[in-house]
């Protein structure tokens, strides 16, 4: 999935047109249908701010990687740490707290049952 596809299903999602999305983000809508067609690639400030009021990673964004991926991932039960995350499990929820760089926090949920777990949700902040 592209980047202008990824977008154009945030906003869809939302029962947003092109031109609300855009005044959320203080642009236009034909910008908006630029990002979506894959014409021009949003710049940094924009994908940001797409990822917070969204609440979509900019991992999500800008790698193939999905909030509400199918894709079972394996644990086991227990509490486990590195330098910058920790997992926390139990037999139905896995939550995995992290720091990526001096200033970004963030944890993902994972639901399921044993030691398939789905990602269900991902969040980041400053």
């Amino acid at each position: 999935m592209t980047l202008g596809n990824k977008i154009q299903e945030i906003r869809l999602a939302r029962g947003m047109s092109q031109e609300q999305f855009g005044e959320l983000l203080n642009t236009t809508r034909q910008t908006v249908s630029k990002w979506e067609l894959d014409q021009v690639v949003p710049d940094l400030k924009n994908i940001i701010a797409i990822s917070r009021l969204f609440c979509v990673s900019t991992d999500a964004l800008l790698l193939e990687v999905s909030n509400f991926q199918n894709v079972g991932v394996r644990f086991a039960c227990g509490t486990y740490r590195s330098n910058s995350s920790e997992i926390v499990e139990t037999e139905k929820v896995a939550i995995c707290y992290y720091s990526r760089g001096k200033y970004i926090m963030g944890a993902k949920l994972f639901v399921g049952s044993g030691d398939v777990k789905h990602l269900v949700s991902v969040c980041e902040k400053e």
